[in-house]
């Protein structure tokens, strides 16, 4: 079974203005808030969290995955209700989905949902098989590109614990293991620091429902390998900005 990576749209045509997202309403202290959701962590919770609500720009179009970001979003989705309900039939025992509601030209859509990920399932990947960036810090703090691989899972995990916050270290090529049958999980210690990763089952439901401003990349491809100048993602949802 083919993946794909969840991207937020580039075609300016689809998204109406880039980046959408104008400005953030906090009702918190968000450094020293417990239950506001950036500082819940990797974990299931039994109440509804503080979140903030995204101001979109004039020329910006609500769509089904919004351009959000920033703190109250971080490396978190927020998506519509059409798209949250076809998401939330594979995201048993992973996320859950908090209201949400976001503004544009003074208006405010309650149909809006943020996603909270409390599982990360790093066993699903083919660690012999996918490919690394892994830059080590010296002692004259340069950043020098090494060579890395590892077996199995067991070894990165050993990895991590050692490696130092100084270096840099991405799977850029993520392969997964053949037996997989999930079609909707989060990886970390990838490109952007977490992504969201779809089946090609799931991908083609998202499409045939006409969710708006999400792009597939295929999980195989770095983001540059997926998002230069007319390579491969130009070709399937045409150019960017």
């Amino acid at each position: 079974m083919r993946y794909f990576r969840i991207r937020r749209g580039l075609n300016t045509k689809i998204m109406g203005h880039l980046p959408q997202t104008k400005d953030v309403i906090h009702h918190c202290d968000v450094w020293e808030t417990p239950t506001f959701i950036d500082n819940i962590g990797y974990n299931k919770i039994d109440f509804n969290p503080i979140v903030s609500n995204l101001i979109l720009f004039p020329k910006a179009k609500t769509t089904d995955l919004l351009d959000g970001g920033g703190m109250g979003f971080s490396l978190k989705f927020v998506m519509s209700d059409k798209l949250k309900n076809i998401l939330e039939k594979y995201s048993e025992n992973r996320f859950q989905f908090f209201e949400c509601p976001i503004f544009h030209k003074e208006i405010e859509y309650k149909n809006y949902y943020i996603i909270n990920p409390y599982k990360i399932d790093m066993e699903f990947i083919d660690y012999q098989n996918s490919k690394y960036t892994y830059k080590k810090r010296d002692a004259e703090g340069n950043r020098n590109l090494t060579e890395i691989s590892f077996k199995n899972f067991e070894e990165f995990k050993e990895f991590l614990k050692i490696l130092n916050p100084m270096d840099e270290f991405t799977i850029k090529n993520i392969a997964l293991i053949s037996s997989l049958e999930e079609h909707f999980f989060a990886l970390e210690n990838v490109e952007g620091g977490r992504g969201y990763f779809v089946s090609e089952k799931l991908k083609q439901e998202i499409e045939v429902a006409g969710c708006t401003g999400i792009e597939f990349q295929p999980i195989e491809l770095t983001f540059h390998e997926w998002s230069v100048s007319g390579g491969e993602r130009d070709k399937v949802y045409g150019k960017s900005w």
